[in-house]
């Protein structure tokens, strides 16, 4: 087999292939600055675990980065870069990967690490008797059909083998992720408490449940010569205005969570950042609800679009997110590497047209009086499923108010998170909040969620043979073929008609593209973000 070999530092991504105490209400004053070899921090509150297996959300996986490390990681300009592997090999189909870690890798503990941690781990995540919610990840790997991946360590451990079941672009992407990152400890249980054993620039030394965590420098990380913090100090809370309040009196350097009502007055401040994501948030239709039950496919979909229509996006983006968002005419957000460069529309033909919605409810038998209002006689109730409470329960109320605007009942029912995910799953819904976050740059991360089989396919798509429900045999079709192609315009293509087929339906109605936005103080450098919500403080350093 002939291999081409890449140097990926930079990697472009288009390759071929607790003892803190937190004040809320003191000054900035000296006491309360930090030391000039401690960063202070919040990014949420307590977390269940802190194993990287289960990183499933930007904040777990912003904790896994801090400590541990995989074969690759972010770099500041958002492509992969080496971190515990010093070179890779790709065979010239796409198939095989062979990465030489890097000389004298060790745990925090000070044994060694070698390619055999990371086979044993990458099994234990995306094998067969793997429960990882990241477990899909690792289905580009020959072998995860069966439940057993085909990777192998090499060269007494220097070498990591993969082999993929068919070339994908994004891997090299996949591996910066805290699902491929190698664990030491095989009792999950560990990563409950401080103490763990971990690969990555910090060491958790303390954990304060509920309150603080503590890392310290890691002198075992390859690069901890390049780490100039001795400590990481996190506070741990859910409540917006504790930790805006610890912010604005000193008692923290950064933050990513920042209560809504508060957002506006920071405008001019000079200490608010904002970068853009790749993310969605948007509303589903469950296509197998009664309420279309009445309709043909094709009147089903008509129903759902003309819904769609009917919200005024710049109003909710500049009246209650009020956090830099912009509206979204597709489903796909900008940035993506494929299928972006159509189906990219107006505002006025596709985000906000009254008129054009009524004209489509009148196509199918809906009735409106002169002065554009909902006739008695066809009556139209909706029930939106939410979780929102607080500033964001203003994301429901404006369309409620939207549609009340026409004539249209729209019920608000709002679940606790746990009962809210339950109901979506389920289908007990008949429109419900949704949203995604990339896990890498590639188009088919958001398409590949509608597809028939998948657990996120909140619309119901291809769940039940009903003569109101889209025929989505073509669209899994298409999600397959964007799978196995490597070329970059063919794929461009066909995500490009898989999103065609997804907006047609009408049960995907995107809303604006997500937006981060943080908190840091002048006198703090290093810090840098990602596209998909992710914080890096490796190489954070304070003045």
């Amino acid at each position: 087999m002939h291999y081409i070999k890449l140097l990926l530092i930079p990697l472009v991504c288009t390759i071929c292939l607790g003892n803190m105490l937190f004040g809320t209400g003191c000054s900035i004053t000296k006491s309360n600055i930090n030391a000039p070899d401690t960063l202070r921090i919040c990014l949420g509150g307590e977390p269940d675990k802190l194993n990287p297996q289960d990183a499933n959300t930007a904040y777990l996986a912003s904790l896994a980065f801090i400590s541990h490390s995989g074969l690759l990681m972010c770099a500041e300009n958002g492509n992969p870069t080496y971190a515990c592997a010093q070179r890779c090999q790709i065979s010239q189909d796409g198939l095989i990967y062979r990465f030489t870690l890097r000389d004298n890798l060790k745990w925090s503990d000070g044994s060694l690490l070698n390619s055999y941690d990371f086979c044993r781990s990458w099994q234990q995540t995306g094998g067969a008797q793997s429960t990882s919610a990241n477990k899909y990840m690792f289905s580009c790997i020959d072998g995860y059909d069966t439940g057993v991946l085909n990777v192998t360590a090499l060269d007494n451990g220097r070498i990591l083998q993969v082999v993929l079941s068919e070339p994908c672009p994004y891997f090299l992407e996949l591996c910066t992720l805290p699902a491929f990152f190698p664990i030491k400890e095989t009792d999950v249980n560990k990563y409950s408490e401080a103490g763990f054993i971990s690969n990555g620039p910090f060491v958790l030394k303390e954990w304060n449940h509920s309150r603080s965590m503590i890392f310290t420098k890691n002198p075992y990380w390859f690069d901890c010569e390049n780490v100039s913090l001795n400590k990481l100090e996190l506070m741990l809370s859910d409540s917006g205005a504790a930790i805006y309040a610890a912010y604005k009196s000193g008692n923290i350097d950064f933050t990513d969570i920042i209560p809504d009502d508060e957002v506006g007055g920071l405008k001019n401040d000079i200490t608010l950042k904002r970068c853009d994501m790749l993310g969605t948030y948007f509303i589903s239709f469950n296509v197998n609800s009664k309420i279309f039950s009445k309709f043909n496919k094709e009147d089903a979909a008509t129903f759902r679009k003309a819904l769609g229509l009917l919200i005024n996006r710049h109003k909710i983006i500049n009246t209650v997110c009020m956090g830099g968002q912009k509206a979204a005419a597709q489903f796909l957000p900008t940035g993506l590497i494929t299928g972006t460069s159509q189906y990219v529309t107006s505002d006025s033909q596709y985000i906000t047209d009254k008129n054009q919605a009524i004209q489509m409810l009148e196509s199918i038998g809906y009735i409106f009086d002169n002065n554009c209002k909902l006739s008695a006689q066809t009556p139209i109730t909706i029930d939106y499923l939410t979780n929102e409470s607080g500033t964001q329960a203003g994301i429901p109320q404006s369309i409620q108010a939207d549609y009340a605007n026409i004539g249209i009942t729209l019920n608000i029912v709002q679940q606790d998170s746990a009962t809210f995910l339950e109901s979506k799953r389920n289908g007990n819904f008949d429109m419900a909040k949704n949203g995604w976050l990339a896990d890498y740059n590639d188009a088919i991360n958001f398409l590949e969620i509608h597809e028939s089989g998948s657990p996120n396919n909140r619309s119901g798509f291809g769940k039940e043979i009903n003569g109101y429900a889209p025929d989505w045999s073509e669209y899994d079709a298409l999600i397959g073929l964007i799978r196995a192609d490597t070329d970059a315009n063919v794929r461009n293509d066909l995500a490009t008609r898989a999103q065609a087929i997804l907006m047609d339906t009408g049960a995907v109605c995107p809303v604006y593209y997500y937006s981060d936005l943080y908190l840091i103080r002048e006198n703090i450098s290093g810090v840098y973000t990602s596209c998909y919500g992710h914080k890096y403080f490796m190489y954070a350093s304070v003045s």
